[in-house]
């Protein structure tokens, strides 16, 4: 038996299935009987309209496993040129044939041009519906129509245009047919040379703007000609950067230029520096799609929206040299949204760009508001610790983290709240990672010094806080760390106590040096009588031992 070929994909259908609610169920395609009776139906002369319509409906639900022949599609087209006639198609009824007829122009390996001609002919008594211009769109876009049609046809076509959008506006289910048939006219079966052609037009756009901002920002962004400097400006070539930096392909030293003149002045300008964080997209338009009220129902997904991902990277890459400069309610309002939204962006770029807008805010101080700062400084680290660990490590960049944790550490008022919650985050954040590296592989701490993977990344983070962290929370962080250590099996905790004892003796810090040995005696001591409590069984002294926990934990406490 010869190969069956593929089942054709329209793209009317795709359109309608991305846009449909998810408890819409489409029709099953007709059966076999079903189809011959359908087409045996057409064929009958005396078939009364409701009878035509139900055959043309069971054939359009059966469209992508249709074969349509030559002799089949001259029937549907008999219909058309006799309901001229004497009418015998209901309104219900043109939009199925039409949809047919495009499938046998799309789907045919080799259409009939005399066909394809009759349907140009019979273009004129189309109605103004999106399937017309669907069909006619396929007719335009078959490379076996003549050239000399292609023309009359594309005005027929563009004649349609205007008349059809009412239809439109009364029933948003008739845009897949009217998007599709556009597509397959662009298409034209020349999708390469097309996007060549777009690669082009872009690139030139690109650099004609780019050199254009460059001259302006020479003589519009010198502070030294003081008659012509605009600091305005600064915000305008910005946000026009912002808009193409998607097209971005090659390295320009104008563009450098003129970005650096921008941030310059901007990081000195303060109502430069709110025109440009007020021109950033709001939360709600990068979540839901832009455009008709008819493609609300679309289904969007932010994170593949490459260029609405590249303009967003591009704010967040110039934010952190004029954070101070921003107001404390306007960060909260436009800023810190699309920070942690495109926390969790698939790109590790933008995620890092987004941890770095963070620290800078953190690391900033504004003495207009300072207060205001240093209250919503301490709201936003509990949901940056949410967002930040909440899908790592499938999504995060553990280096933007380690940059936010220290930041945080550091600028925090010591004694903070949200500096022990951060703490408490990246202690459960650890315990979670070692239990699932110990269930993939139970001799994980065997090679533990040369371990690259997330639960090291972690636990050395928090081993670094140990001489970041203020000393009024610093008791937090050890006792924390001993409840760690503790229910992990016996090779874990000598590899934890080796690699801490290593660090504490090449510590200079004659503060915490003192502390940070004694406590390690003690928790030395307690981890060489008992191993993991969880890997333990019942003994006869477990109740005693349990106690010399509680006793060690909350000796801890009191260093």
């Amino acid at each position: 038996m010869p190969p069956s070929l593929p089942r054709p994909v329209f793209l009317e259908d795709r359109l309608r299935a991305a846009a449909a609610d998810a408890a819409l169920q489409l029709p099953p395609p007709s059966s076999a009987a079903e189809i011959l009776r359908s087409w045996a139906d057409l064929r009958h002369p005396s078939t009364d309209p409701p009878r035509l319509l139900s055959a043309l409906r069971s054939l359009s639900t059966s469209r992508a496993s249709l074969r349509i022949s030559d002799s089949q599609v001259k029937l549907l087209l008999s219909l058309l040129s006799t309901d001229a006639a004497s009418p015998r198609l209901s309104a219900d009824s043109l939009p199925l044939l039409f949809s047919l007829i495009s499938s046998y122009i799309r789907t045919s390996p080799r259409p009939s041009p005399p066909i394809l001609l009759s349907v140009l002919s019979l273009s004129s008594s189309f109605p103004p519906i999106p399937h017309s211009v669907l069909l006619l769109g396929a007719l335009a876009a078959s490379p076996a129509l003549p050239d000399a049609s292609v023309s009359p046809c594309l005005d027929r076509l563009c004649s349609l245009l205007d008349p059809t959008l009412p239809a439109l506006l009364h029933d948003a289910n008739l845009l897949p047919e009217f998007l599709a048939g556009i597509a397959v006219l662009v298409h034209r079966g020349k999708s390469d040379e097309l996007l060549a052609g777009f690669e082009k037009i872009a690139e030139a756009a690109f650099l004609m703007i780019v050199v254009f901002a460059a001259e302006v920002s020479k003589h519009k962004l010198n502070s030294k000609t003081s008659n012509e400097f605009r600091p305005e400006v600064s915000s305008q070539i910005l946000v026009t950067f912002s808009c193409i930096e998607y097209l971005r392909r090659i390295r320009l030293p104008e563009y450098t230029q003129a970005v650096r003149r921008a941030v310059l002045t901007i990081q000195e300008n303060a109502p430069s520096c709110v025109s440009f964080v007020e021109s950033m997209p709001p939360y709600g338009e990068l979540t839901k799609s832009q455009g008709s009220i008819a493609l609300v129902r679309m289904r969007y997904n932010w994170s593949q929206d490459e260029v609405q991902t590249a303009r967003i990277s591009f704010y967040l890459r110039v934010l952190p040299a004029c954070i101070s400069l921003v107001p404390t309610a306007m960060f909260g309002e436009r800023i810190a949204p699309t920070m942690f939204l495109y926390m969790q962006h698939p790109n590790e770029k933008v995620i890092r760009a987004s941890h770095s807008v963070f620290v800078s805010f953190v690391s900033s101080s504004k003495d207009s508001d300072q207060n205001d700062r240093d209250a919503l400084k301490e709201q936003l680290v509990f949901y940056y610790m949410h967002r930040a660990l909440e899908v790592y490590p499938q999504i995060n960049s553990f280096d933007g983290l380690t940059s936010g944790v220290t930041a945080l550490v550091r600028h925090l008022p010591a004694g903070s709240p949200s500096i022990f919650y951060c703490v408490h985050s990246l202690v459960e954040k650890a315990s979670e990672l070692c239990r699932g590296a110990m269930s993939e592989d139970p001799t994980v701490w065997k090679n533990w010094e040369g371990n690259s993977g997330p639960p090291k990344k972690t636990i050395d983070l928090l081993l670094r806080l140990i001489y970041l962290i203020d000393i009024q929370a610093l008791p937090y962080l050890l006792k924390q760390l001993a409840e760690l250590m503790i229910q992990l099996p016996k090779d874990g905790q000598n590899a934890l106590l080796d690699e801490m004892y290593s660090q504490v003796a090449e510590s200079d810090d004659v503060t915490r040096k003192p502390v940070l040995v004694s406590w390690l005696q003690s928790l030395s001591y307690f981890c060489s009588q008992k191993t993991s409590p969880a890997a333990d069984k019942p003994e006869k002294h477990g109740s005693s031992v349990a106690s010399k926990g509680l006793s060690f934990i909350r000796g801890i406490a009191k260093l």
